[in-house]
């Protein structure tokens, strides 16, 4: 079972934005956009991601993803100890958190420095059981994303005296309906290929 700690911060980067906008056919600035810094540490492993949020609407309305900021990452336990880490988010198996130590996170991003507070990594007791019910939300219509799903249920005792938060991650599976695209050019758009057998 993984003890893990969790570091995360949005902080807001500065932008200076004026009231109106002339109108022609130059795109519009930025929307303020935050520097988001998460770190996780476990008796496991270490990792840190830094990106910025979202940013600018493109001309199809969606958003585009901005490319991460330069950033360097590095955590500090309660004897001068320091582990450097990279900031794409990737797994750094070479870190192994101890429990009952404390750690502080520090990020420098873009020329600006940040510091996490202190953090004891606590342990956290065992999973006793888990559990799946189906469950179908029959408020919802049935081509909703969310007409069907699974409530799933941990029991485990506490451990006494703490105060503790936990995180639940997860990954979500369908069939894919089709297994390849290309662009029409007599058409002017991307056609879907169905796959082949259907249910691939």
């Amino acid at each position: 079972m993984n003890k893990i700690l969790f570091f995360a911060a949005s902080l807001l980067s500065v932008l200076q934005i004026a009231c109106q906008y002339p109108v022609n056919d130059a795109t519009l600035p930025d929307p303020q956009k935050f520097i988001v810094i998460n770190a996780e540490l476990t008796e496991n492993y270490g990792k840190v991601r830094v990106t910025y949020t979202l940013t600018n609407i493109n001309q199809l309305g969606g958003f585009n993803i901005p490319p991460d900021p330069t950033a360097t990452a590095y955590v500090l336990d309660s004897h001068g100890n320091r582990t450097d880490f990279l900031t794409d988010g990737k797994v750094d198996t070479t870190f192994h958190g101890v429990i009952g130590e404390t750690y502080q996170l520090y990020v420098k991003v873009e020329g600006v420095n940040y510091e996490s507070t202190a953090e004891t990594l606590r342990a956290c007791p065992a999973i006793d059981s888990i559990s799946t019910v189906y469950t179908r939300e029959s408020f919802r219509s049935p081509n909703d994303f969310n007409f069907d799903g699974f409530d799933i249920y941990a029991n485990l005792q506490d451990n006494a005296g703490e105060e503790n938060y936990y995180q639940w991650d997860w990954v979500h599976y369908r069939r894919a309906t089709a297994c390849d695209k290309k662009f029409n050019k007599a058409e002017q758009r991307e056609v879907l290929y169905p796959c082949n057998p259907y249910d691939c």
